[in-house]
């Protein structure tokens, strides 16, 4: 799958179903890359989540999901950490069942996989 960009005076956009998706290194001008990468993290795993969780049979009103971004401070400023906490709007308020869930959230979400060996990802949760 091809995704075409195009250099802007501050940054790059790409056209999708949804919009121009503009990105640059200056907030004020787009999203910062870091952000992009954090939201595939935090959305493909909260998505994950949800589906497991529907598999389940279990009751999912709402997921909220925080996160935390931790970087080298170095030259590259590369991310070292993303946190991700699911807030979630449950009727069926299983521990037992959700820290089988974060494992599975973990090992089938293609972003961090993706990212497993580069990026810490610590998936945490809570009931709403």
């Amino acid at each position: 799958m091809y995704v075409d960009f195009s250099m802007t005076e501050h940054g790059f956009i790409t056209e999708t179903n949804y919009g121009t998706l503009h990105i640059s290194s200056d907030e004020e001008h787009g999203f910062r890359p870091y952000q992009l990468m954090t939201a595939s993290l935090a959305v493909c795993s909260g998505g994950v989540l949800k589906k497991i969780m529907q598999k389940q049979r279990m009751d999912v009103q709402d997921i909220a999901i925080r996160t935390n971004v931790e970087r080298s401070g170095t030259e590259a400023d590369e991310i070292t950490k993303v946190s991700i906490h699911f807030v979630i709007d449950s009727h069926d308020k299983n521990d037992k069942k959700m820290l089988k869930n974060m494992e599975l959230t973990r090992k089938y979400c293609s972003m961090v996989q993706s990212v497993k060996d580069s990026i810490q990802v610590e998936e945490t949760y809570e009931w709403k």
